[in-house]
């Protein structure tokens, strides 16, 4: 069941990408990435849910992670902005 929704999942991203401009290979692991250290933080999620999410044993780890990505949000575009589905 569960490889059955990666490949749902990773098919998705690939029509979804055809039908944007945006060139970068988008993966699941990416959007991963993207919404726990960067929308989760920006919305005030707690830093231990998080850290769940991430599967980090030590919450110094994910501090390290959403620290740097907190710095460097407004230099980031939104994805949903690159993708240009209209």
């Amino acid at each position: 069941m569960v490889k059955n929704i990666t490949l749902l999942i990773v098919k998705i991203i690939e029509n979804t990408q055809k039908k944007s401009e945006f060139r970068k290979k988008i993966t699941p692991h990416l959007l991963r990435y993207g919404f726990t250290t960067t929308h989760l933080p920006e919305s005030g999620k707690d830093l231990k849910y998080i850290q769940v999410l991430f599967d980090h044993s030590s919450i110094r780890t994910t501090e390290i992670y959403t620290q740097v990505t907190i710095n460097n949000i407004k230099t980031i575009k939104s994805l949903i902005g690159l993708l240009n589905l209209d």
